[in-house]
């Protein structure tokens, strides 16, 4: 469709000129209609399972926040639209993904940076992400990611290697680490991911 060609064209733009599209689309002539879009879109393909377009909306979100303090920010935003209640900005709204993209490794592969760029070094972006889930999932998945990684194996586009600076890995697992204490500290990555989301 329509909204996949541009979006896989945005996507490549991304990796051309990243400074320059993340400037753009956070103009005051553009952030409304983009983050509107942007939610509509993240929306629409979850609830109708077109992993196809939701991958490359995750991906193109991911491009938009990395390494950049005022488009993360414009990622918390909430929709109040006449006679509605406060809606969820972008980041809750990648929170509440589809389980297929907290168990299938390659949805994970495109949801985890997405979260990583939209957070780190942000503090008040991990205090959201962590009333939705448990930051202890990315900082298994930059463990794995660092056990993992081989130059001689290049990466998809949707890998961290290609979405997040290898030379930050360490500085973001810092970032994204909880203090474990008290009940917290015997639960597994998966429980606290469950219990840690709004109902």
């Amino acid at each position: 469709g329509i909204a996949l060609s541009a979006l896989t064209v945005f996507n490549n733009v991304a990796g051309q000129d990243l400074p320059l599209l993340q400037l753009s689309l956070s103009s005051d002539i553009y952030a409304a209609n983009f983050l509107h879009t942007m939610n509509f879109l993240l929306t629409q393909s979850a609830e109708t399972g077109d992993w196809v377009l939701l991958d490359e909306v995750l991906l193109f979100i991911g491009y938009f926040a990395l390494e950049n303090e005022r488009n993360q920010g414009m990622l918390h935003w909430q929709k109040v639209g006449e006679g509605e209640s406060q809606g969820k900005g972008l980041l809750q709204l990648m929170c509440t993904m589809p389980m297929d993209y907290f168990s299938d490794r390659r949805r994970v592969d495109v949801l985890f940076p997405t979260l990583i760029a939209s957070c780190f070094p942000n503090e008040s972006s991990r205090a959201i992400l962590e009333r939705e889930l448990s930051t202890a999932l990315l900082v298994d998945y930059l463990d794995v990611a660092e056990t993992t990684y081989s130059p001689s194996c290049p990466p998809t586009r949707f890998e961290l290697p290609l979405r997040f600076p290898r030379s930050l890995w360490a500085e973001a697992r810092a970032f994204f680490v909880e203090p474990r204490s008290g009940e917290a500290s015997g639960a597994s990555a998966a429980e606290r991911n469950m219990g840690g989301r709004e109902q």
